[in-house]
Formats: C-alpha cells, sequence, structure tokens
C-alpha cells in the first residue's frame, strides 16, 4: 500500500512542479513537466475532471509559449474528458473559457465566440451565482465585440465586466487590469484618448505590481500605450513604450513568439510614421517571419504586416517586391472575408 501510495504522489508532484515553472514564466520547461505530468496521471487512474485541470494547466503553458495548436489540442482533450465526467461544471466553464481565448489569440473570433457563449450556457445551466466566472466570461464577449468594431457593445460588456471583478476580487487584480487593458482599446478606437491612457496606465500599474516588470502581460499594456501614443502624434513616446514592450517579451517569450510578432509590426509602424522606412522594413520583415511560423496565428494581423510591409518596401524603391506582397495581403483578406459577416 506504502509503494501504491507513493505512486500516486507522483503525478501530483509533477503538476504542482509544473504550475511552480508557469508562475514563474519558464513556459517550455512547464509546458514539458506538466505533459509529463499529464502521462503520469492517466498511469495512475486519476479521475477526469483532475486530469482535465492539468490538462489545462498543460495548454496554457504552451500558449504563453506561442505553441497554439499544441495547446488547441490540450483543451480540446480536456474538454472531452469534462463533458463525459460528472459534477465537472466549473472546470467545463473554465476550459470553454481559456478555449475561448486561445482561438481569439489565434484570431479565429467565431470559435472564440462560441466557446464563451458555451461557457455562459454551462454557467446559467448551473444555476451557479459565480460572479468570478462571470465577470471572466463577460471580459471575453466583451473583448470580442470589440474585435467586432462594436465599440458600444464591448464597452457596456466590459464595464459590466469591471464591476462584477472590482466587486468581487478587489481592485487591484490582474483580472481587473486584464479588463482596463481592453477597455482602453475600446476608448482609444472611440478616439477618447485621455480615458483611453487612463484606463491603460491603471492596468499597467496594477499588472507590474502583481506580476512584476517582465511579464508578457505588462508587454502588452505598454504595446497598447505605444499604439496609443501612436495616434497621438506622440511617436517618440509611442516608440519607447513599444521598445520597452519588445525588451520585456524577448525576455521571457521564446523568439518566434506571435505577440513579439505583434510589438515588432507596431514598432514598424511607428518608424514609418517617423520616416524611417529602411528601419521599419527590417522590423516588418522579423514580424512576417514570425508569423509565418506561427500559420493559425492571428491571420488578419498578416494581412496588415503584408500591407504595411508594402508601404516600407514601395518608399525604400522596391517596387517589385512591394507589389508581392500587396498581392499577398489581399489574399488573406479575401480569405477572411466570412468572418463576422451578417
Amino acid at each position: 500500500m506504502l509503494i501504491v501510495a507513493l505512486i500516486l504522489q507522483v503525478g501530483v508532484a509533477l503538476a504542482n512542479q509544473g504550475r511552480g515553472e508557469l508562475v514563474e514564466k519558464h513556459y517550455t520547461q512547464a509546458a514539458e513537466i506538466l505533459a509529463t505530468a499529464v502521462s503520469q496521471l492517466e498511469l495512475e487512474g486519476t479521475d477526469r475532471t483532475s486530469l482535465a485541470v492539468v490538462l489545462d494547466d498543460d495548454a496554457e503553458a504552451y500558449c504563453r509559449a506561442g505553441s497554439y495548436d499544441k495547446a488547441e489540442s490540450l483543451l480540446k482533450r480536456a474538454l472531452t474528458l469534462l463533458r463525459d465526467a460528472p459534477s465537472s461544471g466549473q472546470a467545463l466553464v473554465v476550459t470553454l473559457y481559456n478555449l475561448g481565448t486561445l482561438y481569439r489569440e489565434m484570431g479565429k473570433y467565431e470559435f472564440s465566440l462560441s466557446s464563451y457563449k458555451e461557457a455562459q450556457r454551462v454557467l446559467d445551466k448551473m444555476g451557479s451565482r459565480n460572479d468570478v466566472l462571470n465577470g471572466t466570461i463577460l471580459n471575453g464577449l466583451g473583448a470580442i465585440a470589440l474585435l467586432k468594431g462594436d465599440l458600444s457593445g464591448a464597452r457596456k460588456t466590459l464595464q459590466r465586466a469591471l464591476r462584477i471583478r472590482e466587486a468581487v476580487l478587489g481592485p487591484d487584480r490582474v483580472e481587473v487590469a486584464e479588463t482596463l487593458n481592453s477597455l482602453g482599446t475600446v476608448e482609444w478606437r472611440s478616439h477618447h484618448y485621455a480615458l483611453s491612457e487612463a484606463r491603460f496606465q491603471r492596468a499597467l500599474a496594477i499588472t507590474e505590481r502583481q506580476l512584476g516588470p517582465d511579464d508578457p502581460d505588462v508587454a502588452a499594456v505598454l504595446s497598447n500605450i505605444g499604439l496609443l501614443y501612436k495616434s497621438m502624434n506622440k511617436t517618440s513616446e509611442a516608440e519607447d513604450m513599444l521598445r520597452r514592450a519588445f525588451s520585456v517579451d524577448v525576455k521571457v517569450l521564446p523568439a518566434d513568439h506571435p505577440d513579439t510578432a505583434s510589438i515588432l509590426f507596431r514598432l514598424a509602424e511607428v518608424l514609418m510614421t517617423e520616416q524611417r522606412p529602411t528601419e521599419a522594413e527590417a522590423l516588418f520583415k522579423r514580424a512576417l517571419d514570425i508569423q509565418i511560423r506561427h500559420p493559425h496565428a492571428a491571420e488578419p494581423q498578416d494581412a496588415a504586416i503584408l500591407e504595411q510591409y508594402a508601404n516600407a518596401l514601395r518608399s525604400n524603391g522596391k517596387l517589385n517586391d512591394a507589389d508581392v506582397a500587396e498581392a499577398r495581403a489581399k489574399s488573406i483578406r479575401t480569405e477572411l472575408r466570412y468572418l463576422f459577416r451578417p
């Protein structure tokens, strides 16, 4: 019996070790350890819900490392287990939300919306007054409304999420910062720049306090502030913010992470505004090289990078290359026309 008990502790110990690496932002190591934990827990005959939770953690590690396809596979497997498991309602809601967020990162917006709505249906069916989960789902739905261009709907939904999260969790939590960051984007898109900056700055302060200065979530807010400053014609400040964001990401993320491509793209746009097309061309090219390694990551951004890359090439007298890049961008736009069709 002692040997059996010790064996049964191995999977749990590995899972806890992997979660520790995840907290320390060692994403690749965390993914590998958690994958080993999953295999061990399967050998131990762990219940479906507990196994699905570790699969969910492993998916987060792979997502953070930029391996979106692997993360998707793990989350789908977790969903299969949870749908067949008794009393798995809360874990099912969390996994559906995480899958929706992954799809959002991958540019698969309709799949994202479907996952968020299913999470909401499961939560409603549970008859639960779990305001933490409700606020989380509202945050995801608001983010999708923003991506669809429904600024009024996004603002309304995200403000509801913010009220819930502040009331239940307190004002100084990363979940609150996440919603503030999205609201900052809503106000930026609405040209309410002062309010947008206030939202972003509060999100940045919370995120840095809770996660430290070298965290991808900090980089995400810095990148958004850079985009805001570009819109305000504060190009020097925009460049500073984006370079700060880039320096954070290169410390903690793999070199070919899609988030890094996004920051490089934004920085290159600022350089174009500053009439520095040669430097911008090089950054657009680096961003494209990263995106090519992640063919399912945010295809709309592929088109945007290609369009701006074409502008840089044209400014540098590379007309044939510019035409090729522009043609590729148009092809992607054509493929994406089905998204959010009325």
